[in-house]
């Protein structure tokens, strides 16, 4: 019985680590699933109103635009004192469903 659930936590660990990936920082703008980078088309920069409230009114979620890629954040609390700003993001990143688990967020000055 033991072995069976050794042998059963080891398979859930795997399957764990084989949907992350490893560790890793990345470095964006805080902006909202829904306008991605349409900001930066109509070459305005983020907004912080329209970025709060997509997330507040429509139920975006807070994501990291680092170069072309999106990244929707696991932390939401957090994410709402950097809006529209510059970050370097500690985490790890679920490829399937492109969240980013965030371990820590700071401003980049």
């Amino acid at each position: 019985m033991c072995f069976r659930r050794q042998l059963i936590l080891a398979v859930a660990t795997a399957a764990l680590l084989s949907a992350t990936g490893p560790k890793h920082t990345y470095t964006g703008t805080i902006t909202d699933n829904m306008c991605g980078d349409t900001h930066h088309d109509m070459e305005m920069g983020p907004d912080p109103a329209c970025i709060q409230e997509c997330v507040k009114l429509h139920g975006a979620k807070y994501s990291l635009l680092s170069g072309k890629e999106l990244y929707t954040l696991s932390d939401q609390n957090v994410a709402t004192r950097f809006v529209a700003k510059k970050v370097t993001i500690k985490g790890v990143l679920d490829r399937d469903t492109m969240t980013l688990r965030v371990e820590s967020i700071a401003a980049v000055h």
